[in-house]
């Protein structure tokens, strides 16, 4: 099987998460970081998860115009209900909980479900549901039920380096991330921020390719990460209004230049 790469904008997207052991806890979290709209169904929750719930006892339906007009739910044809709702929306950083198991129909109204539980039976039901739906799936540790599977990361701030083999072994794909985290600095992640913010001051002002090239080449070979990783923020500021002009420090860069969208 052949997999297509994709980072996924999830920004108040509603995603479901099916269990609520510690493997959907770190799915969990995962999709909250990524800014998505999180409910998760199980009769039970780790820790971490309880700390964020917010409880309800139905499903909010957060998004009807993405449900399929074949997705079947219970609730379909029932009067006084509205896919919808009446849930409020969640706080930053909170998760919905339906405390009980999953039922067909759960399914709609999700731009994307991971179920991560251990019940082959459960997990059947939500690949079922989830096709019905439209909806993409992943099962945790099921690559067969799955629409697509979740690379090993290394998270750098911005910059994301992930990690695949298709499947075919996790455990690969986990040390090859734990070699890449050590080579790969924390420093990348500040590095990254101004480099974008230099970009967009270039855009701005309608430098040519040549120019952009440049300077670009030039924050590469400097001794950038070195500088951020000791906190040396003058030798920073210098080279910035070396390159970018005397009037740029760090803090204005990064405060005039910020990525939207």
């Amino acid at each position: 099987m052949s997999f297509y790469p994709v980072f996924l904008n999830l920004e108040a997207r509603p995603c479901l998460v099916v269990g609520g052991g510690k493997v959907a806890e770190r799915k969990a979290l995962a999709l909250v970081k990524a800014g998505a709209e999180v409910t998760v169904i199980s009769p039970t929750l780790t820790k971490a998860l309880k700390a964020l719930a917010e409880p309800t006892t139905e499903n909010p339906k957060n998004s009807p115009k993405t449900a399929k007009k074949g997705c079947k739910t219970p609730e379909k044809g029932k009067k006084g209900k509205k896919a919808g709702g009446s849930e409020k929306p969640l706080e930053a950083g909170k998760i919905r909980h339906i405390k009980r198991n999953y039922k067909f129909g759960d399914a709609e109204g999700y731009n994307l479900i991971i179920s991560a539980t251990d019940n082959l039976g459960v997990n059947k039901l939500v690949h079922s549901d989830a096709f019905e739906c439209g909806v993409l799936l992943n099962v945790a540790d099921q690559p067969g039920l799955c629409d697509f599977i979740l690379p090993s990361v290394v998270d750098r701030g911005a910059l994301k380096v992930a990690i695949s083999t298709s499947g075919r072994s996790p455990y690969l794909a986990a040390a090859m991330r734990e070699m890449l985290e050590q080579s790969l600095p924390e420093a990348l992640a500040s590095f990254v921020d101004i480099l974008g913010a230099a970009r967009i001051k270039l855009l701005k002002e309608g430098a040519n390719s040549d120019k952009k090239a440049e300077i670009y080449e030039a924050f590469i070979e400097s001794q950038m990460l070195e500088w951020i990783a000791e906190g040396k923020r003058a030798k920073i500021n210098a080279f910035l209004k070396d390159k970018l002009g005397p009037e740029v420090t760090l803090s204005k860069l990064l405060k005039s230049n910020k990525l939207t969208g």
